[in-house]
């Protein structure tokens, strides 16, 4: 009965075997998040907030990520996977791997006081970083050549905030809106 019961959810999608987080404890970020993140090779980019926590005595790492507003449709689809690849860092030990665990907010130029949901980590951490490797999301072979869709790390303390987009600025050019 059982095997019945797991063909006929595999067969109407009932039953799914995608990683899931656990809806875990929430804080308020503090004035200081450490951020990082990159860009899109079609503007845009993504950013990472972080901060260590102890809750009930346990250390975590609280977080959210924000994307461009004005992302292609291409990339904005990609945006989970590069966020699948990110780590947070201490010395030589990767601490947290994969930020689609954190809250997903709108791009600001801030991160402090924003809800940042939390995930159980192995260590307590102080001082660590935000890494995101760079990646080739598309190549497009054209009769102009390459056409290359990459996410590359960036020195941008804000890049969802701070990057802007390709589409909003062909927008403004144009005669459209270019409204945020």
């Amino acid at each position: 009965m059982h095997r019945v019961a797991l063909i006929i959810g595999l067969a109407f999608g009932g039953v799914s075997f995608a990683p899931t987080a656990e809806a875990g404890p929430s804080v308020t970020l503090g004035p200081t998040p450490t951020l990082g993140g990159g860009v899109f090779t079609t503007g845009g980019g993504i950013s990472v907030a972080v901060e260590a926590h102890q809750i009930n005595g346990a250390p975590h790492l609280c977080g959210v990520w924000a994307r461009s507003k004005y992302l292609s449709g291409y990339v904005t689809q990609e945006v989970r996977d590069v966020l699948y690849s990110g780590v947070v860092q201490a010395g030589d030990d990767i601490v947290l791997r994969d930020f689609r665990v954190f809250r997903q907010v709108p791009a600001a130029e801030s991160y402090a006081g924003t809800e940042a949901n939390c995930v159980p980590v192995s260590r307590h951490v102080s001082a660590f970083s935000i890494r995101i490797p760079n990646q080739n999301l598309s190549t497009d072979r054209g009769p102009d050549g390459p056409d290359d869709v990459r996410f590359k790390r960036s020195r941008l303390v804000n890049p969802a905030y701070s990057n802007g987009s390709i589409q909003q600025w062909i927008a403004t050019q144009f005669g459209g809106n270019g409204a945020n």
